[in-house]
């Protein structure tokens, strides 16, 4: 398996903790945060990954060069910000495998990769999130699916009310992206899953494993303290 890591966002939200690196290079208990998420990646049975990468990518670059343990390594450059769609889109050219997992660059979501493969395959999905149930789901807004794991909407951002949230883990088949007509520059997320959920067979794989996303310096603090037990 193929997976494209999204790394190329400015990272503005932790600046106060996070100054002469990109967000997904935050030294997180002695190591870049990205080594967590390739760890996890590798133990997941993924072969190579696709870094998107934009703001201060030699950092990742001359960091990993083109290998980690068994993974092999390509970047994806973004001159330009191109929204999470946009480095996905850009990437599929150096992808060969379908599906192709996604995976945000600044969330560790400890699911069982294998799992999420199997479900997309039962359901023959042409995306499957994992999402993660929150009591406090205030900065991501929620999913919402029914009884056999179909999405049935996204919901805003409900201050108190717990949900799942969509947890920044994704399986693509890739033809669903590279059929549709879309712009260079687009979110993912706002601009393909919501408007095309409808339209297309997504899935929802629901899972109660470890979730942080360091997007904030509290979490981002958190992950100082929980995560050293990943690696």
């Amino acid at each position: 398996m193929e997976a494209i890591i999204l790394a190329g966002g400015l990272g503005t939200r932790l600046k106060s903790k996070v100054k002469d690196v990109p967000k997904p290079m935050a030294i997180v208990n002695g190591r870049p945060f990205l080594e967590y998420i390739l760890t996890h990646l590798q133990r997941g049975g993924v072969t190579k990954a696709v870094i998107s990468v934009g703001f201060m990518n030699k950092v990742i670059s001359d960091h990993f060069r083109y290998r980690f343990g068994t993974i092999d390594i390509e970047y994806s450059v973004e001159d330009a910000p191109l929204g999470t769609g946009g480095g996905i889109l850009q990437s599929l050219k150096f992808v060969n495998t379908n599906p192709i997992l996604v995976v945000n660059g600044d969330t560790y979501f400890q699911i069982d990769i294998f799992k999420l493969l199997a479900v997309h395959s039962a359901k023959d999905a042409d995306v499957t999130i994992a999402a993660k149930f929150l009591e406090d789901p205030d900065r991501y807004g929620t999913v919402k699916f029914d009884k056999t794991g179909s999405l049935v909407s996204f919901e805003e951002k409900v201050k108190g009310k717990a949900g799942f949230i969509n947890g920044g883990i994704y399986l693509i088949n890739k033809d669903i992206l590279l059929s549709a007509s879309l712009p260079p520059v687009f979110s993912f997320e706002i601009d393909f899953l919501n408007k095309r959920s409808g339209d297309i067979n997504i899935q929802i794989m629901p899972s109660d494993d470890y979730f942080i996303d360091i997007g904030t310096s509290d979490d981002f603090e958190i992950a100082q303290r929980e995560m050293g037990a990943f690696l």
